[in-house]
């Protein structure tokens, strides 16, 4: 069910159930549905590889009430045939945001699983209007070798809100 964008009353108007239903129930019912989106981590230079089997999680929903976008995600690389790949790392975006790059739009963390490293982590717009760039507490972008190299089982997660 899409979001339909409110009717304008005008006095005297009879208000029906039909009208109600379309311009309050629906709307208030796409607030409580969430859509699939796996997100797609890259690098400007080379992608990740995040496993070279089913051993890696992409995990990623969203939901759109009319120009708003929420979103979370969750990358966890996998334990077999991980590449670090090369360059600043981009997360997709689900839906092409009205915002320009390097506006703030998130927040999330890193995990680093060889250790106990984990970081909070400021999630901006990209250089497109669909990817995100990711940037570290004590560190600036992320990449493929900051705030450390990415390994087996390590793990990027976060949320969002923008303008669509």
């Amino acid at each position: 069910m899409a979001w339909t964008a409110p009717r304008t009353w005008v006095a005297g108007e009879v208000l029906t159930a039909a009208l109600l239903n379309t311009h309050l129930r629906d709307n208030l019912l796409t607030l409580d549905t969430f859509t699939d989106a796996d997100p797609t981590l890259s690098a400007t230079t080379t992608p990740p590889t995040l496993s070279d089997d089913a051993s890696h999680t992409v995990d990623g929903n969203y939901l759109l009430a009319g120009g708003l976008c929420i979103y979370w995600f969750y990358v966890a690389f996998g334990t077999s045939g991980v590449a670090a790949g090369s360059g600043n790392y981009t997360i997709s975006l689900p839906v092409a945001t009205a915002m320009s790059n390097g506006w703030p739009i998130g927040s999330g963390w890193i995990r680093d699983s060889s250790g106990t490293d984990r970081r909070l982590v400021t999630v901006t717009v990209g250089p497109t209007n669909q990817t995100a760039y990711l940037y570290a507490e004590g560190a600036d972008i992320v990449t493929d070798a900051s705030p450390w190299t990415w390994a087996d089982s390590d793990q990027i997660l976060g949320f969002m809100v923008y303008e669509s």
